[in-house]
């Protein structure tokens, strides 16, 4: 916090302060984030920490306190936009994003509404997407999943950075076709590894294993691929091994030694998740790079450790 009071430009001091909110809501300190969120010097994004910070008290439960946030949310973007005019639509969606958590679902779509009649008003065509793209979560947070597919599509080509995180909203709601859909239909294997491992870490394994089988590059495959391993053993399901084998076979065929490298460092962490510790071990030695070999090496420790000492497992 002192780091950032030091910073001459108040532009800065503003963002690197947001930042910190959503680091803090991030790592559950919701008391640090309400403080930070509180600072004289956030000023014009106040209302992105806002709601940040009301999105995650009623993730928790504190309904009260993170509805009144959300209603303050509200009340500054309506002040700067009237100050600042249609440039600040997007902090409407912002607000909006906050008033659904808490259930004011009419008064978030309303703003929502308002704020995409003031698209054409936008010179910015990047803010025009990103504003669109937070629309488009709004409603398929809401199962409107076609409404907020067609936003999304009616957006330019600059707009494909949102479409992959789209994607991945889609992925996180459940909408697991919709979000391989458009994954694909960026044209960008990012999209499609990331929403593969979003699957995984909600154990929707098969789904994962759907998406990390059409990646075309081998490195990406392996990385879908060992957190779908890592999910199925989580899950207690038998193909585990099975798939980490299968994402063993894909990293050898990584020509790039650097790539080829971090790649078999990913499989041996999930062949130590696996408790496959001796497996984990041969691959980890295949390592050319020494920061890969000791990722590696501290997955298998981490993993051995809590297998035989569940008491330590809080600190790592």
């Amino acid at each position: 916090m002192a780091v950032i009071h030091q910073l001459e430009d108040e532009g800065q001091r503003a963002a690197k302060l947001v930042n910190a909110v959503h680091a803090a809501v991030q790592s559950g300190k919701t008391e640090e984030a309400l403080a930070l969120a509180a600072a004289p010097e956030i000023d014009g994004y106040r209302v992105w920490a806002l709601s940040a910070v009301a999105q995650a008290l009623a993730r928790i439960g504190r309904m009260e306190e993170a509805d009144r946030l959300a209603r303050k949310a509200q009340a500054v973007a309506e002040e700067q936009l009237s100050v600042y005019g249609a440039n600040e639509a997007g902090l409407l969606v912002e607000a909006a994003q906050a008033l659904a958590k808490v259930g004011r679902t009419a008064e978030a779509n309303n703003l929502a509404q308002r704020a995409m009649a003031m698209a054409p008003q936008i010179s910015s065509e990047r803010v025009r997407n990103q504003m669109a793209y937070g629309v488009a979560v709004l409603l398929a947070r809401q199962g409107k999943v076609q409404e907020a597919k067609a936003i999304i599509h009616g957006q330019s080509t600059d707009g494909s950075g949102e479409a992959t995180l789209f994607a991945l909203e889609l992925a996180e709601a459940g909408h697991v076709s919709e979000a391989i859909a458009t994954s694909r239909e960026t044209n960008d294997e990012t999209a499609l590894r990331r929403v593969a491992k979003v699957l995984a870490r909600a154990a929707k394994v098969k789904e994962a294993l759907t998406s990390a089988r059409q990646l075309k590059d081998p490195g990406d495959r392996v990385e879908a691929l060992s957190a779908a391993a890592q999910a199925a053993e989580a899950g207690k399901i038998g193909e585990a091994s099975t798939i980490a084998k299968e994402s063993l076979g894909y990293a050898r065929r990584v020509t790039d030694d650097y790539q080829r490298s971090s790649a078999l460092s990913q499989v041996a962490g999930a062949f130590a998740q696996l408790h496959s510790y001796r497996e984990a071990r041969l691959i980890a030695d295949r390592d050319t790079s020494s920061s890969d070999k000791l990722s590696a090496y501290a997955a298998i420790l981490r993993e051995y450790t809590v297998q035989h000492h569940p008491e330590l497992g809080r600190f790592f």
